[in-house]
């Protein structure tokens, strides 16, 4: 086997882990309306001089739900009205407008994730969410897959050095045959 591939193998397992995992945290937050930014998320594994890199990629708009805005800034209307519109929460032009006017207002007034404090039912975003959380998709993911990151890695390591030694082990001994 090539150098490393036992590393690659194994960090591609883990990959593909956290990948369904960020997916399962986005939507307990409530964060699925059409799936884009989950469909968007990609792993590479890097190898540079000092070792290998497991990297993660997604859209823009997934730094956005990891941290928090702070309010005092309006959002653009053109996204949110395409996403008024995508989940379907009016039906004519003027009304999709007038919603994703008063959801800009409302982060303007609040940040995101919206608390509620000015709606009836007072749970603003959260109220789409089944963990209560509504940010930190990808730190409060890598947090509790912890000890899976370890132990892969732990044990994709154990393997190519195995591997390692058992085939220096093993070209020794047909030198000196």
């Amino acid at each position: 086997m090539a150098k490393f591939e036992l590393i690659k193998a194994e960090l591609d397992k883990l990959g593909s882990k956290m990948l369904k995992a960020f997916a399962n945290e986005l939507i307990n937050q409530g964060h699925k309306a059409t799936g884009s930014l989950i469909n968007s998320f990609r792993k590479d594994i890097l190898l540079n001089p000092s070792g290998f890199r497991l990297v993660f990629w997604c859209n823009e708009y997934g730094l956005f739900l990891e941290k928090k805005r702070q309010a005092g800034k309006y959002v653009p209307i053109a996204p949110l009205m395409r996403w008024v519109a995508q989940k379907g929460i009016a039906s004519s032009n003027k009304e999709v407008r007038s919603i994703a006017f008063a959801i800009s207002r409302a982060i303007y007034l609040e940040g995101i994730p919206t608390t509620g404090r000015r709606t009836p039912k007072g749970k603003g975003s959260f109220a789409h969410s089944s963990v209560g959380r509504r940010t930190a998709w990808i730190s409060h993911t890598a947090k509790t897959n912890k000890d899976l990151i370890k132990t892969s890695v732990s044990k994709a390591f154990k393997n190519q050095i195995n591997t390692s030694i058992t085939n220096y082990i093993r070209n020794t001994n047909k030198n000196l045959a």
